[in-house]
């Protein structure tokens, strides 16, 4: 299993979790972890690059 699989998978879990949280929309939820979060640098964390084609499925 390669870890940008392993990583999108990682940021699914998270991004469901934010949906039934906050009700976010998909459309946003998506953009947001697109350009803010899938290998980004959060609070000095530098998170692997995901399979963004994977996440998004």
């Amino acid at each position: 299993m390669s870890r940008a699989r392993s990583a999108a998978r990682l940021a699914a879990v998270q991004a469901l979790y934010q949906q039934e949280m906050e009700g976010t929309p998909l459309a946003p939820l998506l953009h947001e972890f697109h350009m803010h979060r899938l290998g980004a640098t959060i609070e000095d964390e530098t998170y692997a690059e995901a399979e963004v084609d994977f996440f998004s499925e």
